[in-house]
């Protein structure tokens, strides 16, 4: 099939070859502002490329302020058509690449209107065909083990199933099973989860699960809501806010964080986007400063740096009630709220109350960003009935700043006290403090000291300790930690020397560490799985070797082999203690395996942690590629491929590559993206579908073609099916002799509306061998 814009390209180098530099051609091009597809307009190309600049100023219209259109009319000049060389100022641009004409604009943030674009977040929605997950979808996970401890003449086993099952985004999981032992009938959780993200909440009932940001966990067994931030889908919070700005003309531009220059740069006329700054732990003031034929210019603004932070007037929340057990009944109820005070100052609450115990925790957080660092302090007082309880205080700072270099500074302290009352009561003390010195990229020297001491046995606890890593080639690394210790009156010496490495072509790692505190070494190699392959095993060996013979030697050896249905280990374990000829002997074998389905489909996989999607192809063997996980997979078009482990609420984008394509069918039209919900199941199917293009000429009810229109085109049954999907309505263009040309479409009817027209017209497209449909005149009476 020809591509719509090489048939474009070969229509404009036909007609300069025709024409020569008096010949001209009209044609239609993808026009993005801001990067973002807003539709197509024309451009004319007659010896160079011009543009009507009102169609352009239509499009753009919704987009800038009022006066900002009148500068933008006066500096685009009132011609009919202009060429875009004398619009440089409006920040126009075409590209050509090898099957492309695109017209993009970008328009600087001081001529938006208000609102229109923020820089505190990224749209996380993709463009292009998304594929919802299925209604109706489910694992059945199997976990089956069984060892043998061969002094003991004991032998144990454990079947363990997993149910989940998820109905229009409710989901319930079940996992127990039998086992060998005391208690025969055992259940790991049942749970029923259901997410609302008009919220940005997920609600739980059963054995309760926690995914909100810095709570105090409990096990519980009961009714939650929390605040879960995952399910916030439209946007992506980022520490990294790009700041835009438009040049009239070249300038030297000099970057400062904290008064401190991280950058010189010489730019040309245009609007230029900064970001990954070298920003600071905390409170960052970020200038940027420019010179040029108006003098000296800046811009500055402040940038907070934590990950802890909410944004100002920012809750998050949530709240539980229960018991510990499905066995007990001790009511409790957990109770989580922090919010965002300022850009620099986050509070919040963490409290757990059970009844029958008299037990109440509270403590309450409060995170400070500065140019200093970011400290938190949070006060925490528990109280477990019978007069006993406890009260404390802990102060936390940190600091990291990154040079332009990469050097990395990083520092911080600890500060804890607390105090425990009742009947034995006792008072205790902690500090900390560690710095972090990075002189190059391969080499980190980090020199900390710790004390501690409790009132009760007038012990202190002191710690002196220097850590150093060297980084070498091929993955390896060289860690060094040398360090005394004070412990009951006695100094002690800590230290060990560990040597790592890693050898990705060959899937091989080597651990080897020398421990001084515990008198042994320790010897680790393994070979993993290749994730690219269907099929592949991992081996490994390892071993504790002691100082003395008074000491425990242990000795291990493991394999596991990697089907596209199941996976398999087997290990095998022996212990031994010389002085004593005390020794032991085991082996292991455990077994996974799942069954998944999604809308009617069923396959068989290895376990499935968390969403997954089924690819069922109709047209053969295909590869396919996922964006996000980093390996190719084959189909051979007999039964379903299956994507295990796929994480919920974060878009995958699926290239599917058939062996061979479908008559009249393009590549992009096996392209899609997955967002999976919570452990969901999502159903591709990749059907044996006949996709045409078509080309006709519209005119109107007296005879004369409609030139120069833009139109919509949309399937004539089914309009409102087509509309709910999204791929619908699509647009078409016609030339100066009133033809037009459609892509993709299956056989059948379609209705074609103009937008400056109160016309209508009905096409039927039909399928061949060539894959295109030659409709004709088409008149409003067809």
């Amino acid at each position: 099939m020809i591509r719509p814009y090489i048939f474009i390209l070969l229509i404009f180098l036909t007609s300069l070859f025709l024409w020569g530099e008096e010949g001209e051609i009209l044609i239609p091009v993808p026009l993005y502002v801001d990067g973002e597809y807003s539709g197509e307009i024309a451009l004319r190309i007659n010896g160079q490329i011009q543009l009507q600049p009102r169609p352009l100023l239509e499009e753009l219209a919704p987009l800038l302020e009022e006066n900002q259109l009148e500068v933008d009319k006066v500096r685009w000049y009132e011609e009919e058509w202009v060429p875009l060389e004398k619009m440089a100022g409006a920040m126009v641009k075409v590209v050509f690449d090898e099957e492309l004409v695109i017209l993009r604009v970008t328009i600087p943030p001081e001529s938006r209107k208000p609102g229109s674009y923020t820089l505190s977040s990224q749209r996380k929605i993709p463009s292009g065909n998304i594929t919802r997950p299925a209604k109706f979808s489910g694992v059945l996970n199997f976990y089956g083990s069984a060892g043998i401890d061969y002094e003991e003449q004991e032998y144990d086993g454990e079947i363990n199933p997993e149910l989940v099952v998820n109905y229009s985004n409710f989901v319930t999981e079940i996992k127990g099973g039998v086992q060998t032992g005391s208690e025969l009938f055992f259940l790991d959780y049942c749970r029923f989860t259901k997410d609302l993200p008009s919220l940005t909440a997920r609600a739980m009932a059963g054995d309760l699960s926690y995914s909100g940001d810095g709570f105090l966990s409990e096990s519980m067994v009961g009714l939650s809501l929390f605040r879960n931030t995952v399910l916030d889908y439209n946007y992506i919070s980022s520490p990294e806010l790009p700041k835009r700005i438009y040049f009239p003309e070249p300038a030297d531009v000099e970057i400062y964080i904290n008064e401190k220059r991280v950058k010189k740069i010489s730019v040309p006329a245009g609007t230029w986007t900064f970001k990954h700054f070298p920003l600071s732990q905390g409170f960052n003031e970020i200038r940027i400063l420019w010179s040029d034929s108006q003098g000296e210019q800046e811009q500055s603004f402040y940038q907070v740096y934590d990950g802890g932070l909410l944004k100002p007037y920012e809750l998050d929340w949530g709240g539980s009630v229960g018991t510990d057990s499905w066995t007990t009944v001790n009511p409790a109820f957990l109770l989580h709220l922090s919010r965002g005070m300022s850009s620099t100052v986050t509070a919040g609450i963490n409290s757990y109350y059970s009844l029958n115990d008299s037990n109440v925790s509270l403590n309450v957080p409060l995170l400070i960003a500065s140019y200093y660092g970011t400290f938190s302090v949070i006060p925490e007082g528990e109280s477990e009935g019978e007069g006993d309880y406890s009260v404390g205080v802990s102060v936390n700072h940190s600091y990291s700043e990154e040079s332009a270099k990469g050097k990395r500074l990083n520092f911080g302290t600890s500060l804890e006290y607390s105090y425990e009352g009742g009947e034995d009561s006792y008072q205790s003390y902690y500090a900390r403090g560690y710095y972090v010195h990075t002189p190059s990229e391969i080499l980190t020297i980090t020199p900390s000291v710790s004390w501690s001491y409790e009132t009760d046995d007038a012990n202190h606890g002191l710690d002196l300790m220097v850590r150093s890593r060297t980084k070498g080639s091929e993955g390896s690394s060289i860690a060094v930690e040398l360090g005394v210790s004070l412990d009951t009156g006695e100094w002690l010496p800590q230290g060990a020397i560990t040597y790592s490495a890693s050898f990705p072509e060959i899937k091989q790692n080597i651990y080897v560490k020398g421990d001084i505190d515990d008198e042994k070494m320790i010897l680790s190699w393994n070979r993993y799985n290749d994730s690219a392959k269907a099929r592949d095993y991992t081996l490994g060996v390892s071993s504790s070797v002691p100082a003395s013979n008074e000491d425990t030697f242990t000795f291990s050896v493991n394999g596991g082999y990697f089907h596209p249905f199941f996976l398999a280990n087997i290990s095998q374990g022996y212990n031994a203690t010389f002085d004593t000829g005390e020794y032991s002997n085991s082996t292991s074998l455990s077994i996974g395996s799942a069954l998944v389905f999604a809308d009617g489909v069923m396959g068989v996989t290895r376990p499935v942690s968390g969403s997954f999607i089924i690819i069922d192809s109709e047209i053969g063997p295909m590869k396919i590629n996922p964006s996000s996980m980093g390996s190719l997979m084959d189909i051979d078009g007999k039964r379903p491929g299956i994507l295990t482990s796929v994480s919920s609420y974060n878009y995958t984008k699926l290239r599917m590559m058939p062996e061979v394509l479908p008559v009249g069918s393009d590549i992009s039209d096996y392209t899609t993206s997955v967002m999976p919900t919570y452990r969901s199941g999502t159903l591709i199917r990749a059907e044996e579908k006949v996709y045409m293009y078509v080309g006709g000429v519209l005119i109107d009810s007296g005879g004369e073609p409609l030139t120069l229109i833009l139109g919509d085109i949309i399937p004539a049954s089914g309009v409102e099916r087509a509309y709910e999907k999204g791929e619908w309505p699509r647009e078409f263009f016609t030339d100066e002799t009133g033809y037009f040309e459609c892509y993709g479409l299956s056989p059948g009817e379609y209705l074609l509306t103009l937008k400056d027209e109160e016309l209508t017209f009905i096409i039927e497209v039909t399928a061949n061998e060539s894959g295109y449909c030659e409709l004709g005149v088409v008149s409003p009476e067809n």
